[in-house]
């Protein structure tokens, strides 16, 4: 009975450990492709028409975000308008950093007016 109850918390051990490596292999995978996704926005952000060097780079960048924004993908009208035109963008990656975020709208206060 004893090596029945041994073997059962064995399996269950190596079960939770399993389930820890799969959770953490995910995990890292899910922060590469964020951080590639945030690769191809800096280089759809850049105004084509200025950077001409950057022209080639903007097809590989549409490529990494479709492969890595999780089953998004952009419409050939979207590909074709950011090919020639920069992404207007306002970054809310949580990171703290809001320079290019607009100033939010000032909240409604309600007020209760007497007669």
């Amino acid at each position: 009975m004893t090596s029945v109850m041994q073997l059962a918390t064995t399996v269950a051990a190596v079960l939770i450990a399993a389930s820890a490596i799969i959770f953490t292999v995910w995990t890292v995978r899910e922060h590469r492709n964020a951080d590639l996704v945030k690769i191809g926005i800096s280089v759809l952000r850049v105004d084509p028409e200025k950077e001409k060097q950057i022209s080639a780079a903007r097809e590989w960048a549409l490529n990494l975000i479709d492969v890595n924004a999780g089953g998004v993908k952009f419409s050939p009208e979207a590909r074709a308008q950011l090919r020639r035109e920069p992404l207007e963008y306002f970054s809310n990656a949580g990171d703290g950093n809001f320079e290019d975020e607009p100033a939010p709208p000032a909240p409604r206060q309600n007020r209760r007016y007497s007669h």
